[in-house]
């Protein structure tokens, strides 16, 4: 019967990220995660990965007290998610009302305080507004791109900090390693295709720099500091929209306004001629 429950819960939620265009392998293997979840991108398949654990109930409890659900795991199972790389999803499916609720391990575990704790199993409370859904599956499919990106970003950050008396040549591969992270990233988000920087994006650009110009009316900040402010703003309205509600941490939010800004200064040779001139540049 329980057998029988389980199978039903995974098949609905396979149902549910096969609407999204989600590539979904079951786990034969029992390391606590049931599916595996490969998610793409405009043809190309995300270095991301993301890992579900569906818990199935023939009915779960319509209003909970609190306002939370709670499932039980094991402390193994707790310490595995609340540490591991990739992005790992629990769903409690009522398969009576075909419905299930989320949860990320990682957002409410303290690694450190699972490891410590004398417990066998502790309970994931599962909040009632974590509805899993479509659109749930693309913000969660988001967050593990930009999660991955950022574990990258921050290694790179860790090692440059490591040898801070790196210079000259031997900098370069990190440099390298950098602008190929803001890359993929802008790429991503939509504020460069194949030819460069798209021109609605830059269209938008100049309404920001126009807007936060018009504002410093007292001339308070730098031409350069009020432009890289407008790239900063609008690279994170950029993603937010692109996400549906994610956002960008640092160090991936230093590094992806950097990269455009810089490569505008570069391109146009200062800020006061990019503002007065064409898009695209002249020769690119």
């Amino acid at each position: 019967m329980q057998h029988e429950l389980a199978s039903r819960a995974v098949a609905s939620v396979v149902k549910v990220l096969a609407n999204t265009g989600a590539a979904v392998e079951e786990v034969k293997n029992d390391y606590g995660e049931d599916l595996f979840v490969q998610t793409s991108w405009r043809g190309d398949v995300d270095r991301s990965r993301i890992w579900i654990q569906v818990k199935g109930r023939e009915r779960v409890a319509a209003r909970p007290r609190d306002g939370h659900r709670a499932i039980k795991v094991s402390r193994d199972h707790a310490l595995r998610w609340a540490t591991m790389g990739d992005t790992v999803v629990v769903v409690l499916w009522d398969v009576s009302r075909d419905v299930g609720w989320y949860v990320m391990p990682a957002q409410c575990l303290d690694a450190f305080e699972v490891l410590t704790s004398k417990e066998d199993f502790l309970n994931l409370r599962v909040p009632d507004e974590n509805v899993f859904n479509e659109r749930v599956i693309r913000r969660l499919t988001w967050r593990a791109r930009i999660d991955h990106l950022n574990r990258r970003a921050t290694t790179l950050y860790a090692q440059v900090q490591e040898g801070e008396d790196i210079s000259g040549d031997e900098y370069l591969p990190f440099r390298q390693k950098q602008a190929h992270i803001g890359f993929e990233a802008v790429r991503f988000f939509g504020i460069m295709d194949e030819a460069g920087y798209t021109k609605e994006f830059d269209d938008r650009l100049r309404i920001a720099y126009r807007n936060i110009s018009l504002a410093d009316s007292e001339g308070e900040y730098s031409v350069e500091e009020n432009f890289d402010q407008a790239v900063m703003l609008l690279t994170m309205a950029t993603v937010e929209e692109v996400t549906e509600g994610e956002g960008l941490p640092w160090p991936l939010l230093g590094l992806v306004p950097g990269m455009i800004g810089t490569w505008y200064k570069r391109v146009y040779g200062s800020v006061e001629h990019w503002s007065s001139s064409g898009f695209p540049p002249e020769g690119y």
